[in-house]
């Protein structure tokens, strides 16, 4: 089980991901990580969410490996449009 990334990333790069999307080694996904909407924070908001998330216990989880890499499909769709191709 590992720590959060972000358990190791100091007030200032967690101010920087939530308003830039911009991650110490990375550009963050801007699907995942929405930062264009909190691109609007203040200096001080964007502050005080790093220091809450900075001062959270760690949760560890497992997470399960990946059993299949293929996408998420949906059957019924899929045999539909089979059953409409005959």
């Amino acid at each position: 089980m590992t720590k959060p990334a972000w358990g190791k990333w100091t007030e200032a790069q967690i101010v920087n991901a939530l308003r830039n999307g911009r991650a110490p080694d990375r550009l963050l996904n801007l699907w995942c990580m929405p930062w264009f909407y909190l691109h609007y924070l203040t200096e001080d908001d964007a502050t005080a969410i790093a220091r809450y998330l900075k001062d959270l216990r760690p949760v560890h989880n497992r997470i399960p490996s990946s059993t299949s890499l293929r996408p998420c499909r949906n059957d019924r769709v899929e045999a539909d449009s089979a059953a409409s191709r005959r």
